[in-house]
């Protein structure tokens, strides 16, 4: 949605606080490294240190691998980022990657070839 920061609104204060704030977490999307499927509530690790919540996850039948979205601490919602999904009990390696998690130029509408 949009806002006119000039005009007066309903709530207009409680979110000026929140911009001076910043976000408590980000959306960042992710692949798993080790062999596991991450699900919804799961919790993200990075060094030991929990940082977020998987927000949605599943098995990508295009990739063979896990996937997911999380909710993450700001300075970790970037590519790149080597973390640990804890999934039944076992932290497993995954990576933070840039969406979309499959190459368009192969298997997107417009794919070359």
């Amino acid at each position: 949605f949009a806002l006119f920061w000039d005009k007066e609104f309903i709530g207009k204060d409680a979110l000026l606080k929140q911009k001076e704030r910043g976000l408590p977490s980000k959306m960042v999307h992710f692949e798993m490294v080790d062999r596991g499927i991450p699900r919804e509530g799961y919790k993200v690790y990075k060094d030991g240190k929990l940082i977020g919540d998987v927000s949605s996850g599943t098995l990508s039948p295009l990739l063979g691998i896990g996937i997911g979205i999380a909710f993450v601490d700001p300075e970790y919602a970037k590519p790149g980022i080597e973390i640990e999904v804890e999934i039944r009990g076992k932290m497993k390696k995954a990576m933070t990657v840039a969406p979309p998690f499959y190459d368009p130029k192969k298997y997107g509408a417009f794919r070359e070839g």
